[in-house]
């Protein structure tokens, strides 16, 4: 039986920029949205503070559900991703580098495209930072597994 893994993360903007985590495994690299793994007792708020905390050093609060997606992989493996939009309310950008994390940087909606984004939601980055969906309501967005 395989088992659900549920991985908060946050879409963290600043003008008109988005935060994204650099991971390097098995010698490929990768954006993604700073999170993690929701740990036995704590809410999903409580998850998303502590991760953002750990890999970024910021002090984050979640405001609103932002989407919920799914990775699930042909070598039953399956993610259940549960996005919030947070805000900055303290801390410094700083990475806390690991065998995987290895750097953090905002980009703007130019620079998504050239990046290589798991999931692959790309397109949804670029639609969450333009102006007419940023009071836009949380979206399923389905099987993320490309």
């Amino acid at each position: 039986m395989v088992s659900i893994r549920i991985r908060v993360c946050a879409f963290l903007s600043r003008d008109d920029e988005v935060l994204l985590v650099k991971h390097e495994k098995e010698s490929r690299e990768y954006w993604l949205l700073p999170g993690g793994g929701v740990e036995q007792g704590e809410d999903l708020h409580q998850a998303i503070i502590r991760e953002l905390k750990e890999e970024t050093s910021l002090d984050v609060k979640p405001r609103q559900l932002l989407f919920v997606g799914e990775s699930i992989s042909p070598e039953d493996r399956h993610v259940l991703h549960v996005c919030f939009k947070c805000d900055q309310i303290g801390g410094d950008l700083k990475v806390h580098k690991d065998e995987r994390l290895k750097d953090a940087l905002f980009f703007d909606k130019s620079e998504l495209a050239k990046l290589t984004i798991y999931p692959n939601i790309t397109s949804n980055l670029i639609e969450f930072l333009t102006e007419e969906n940023k009071t836009k309501n949380a979206e399923y967005l389905g099987n993320l597994w490309h």
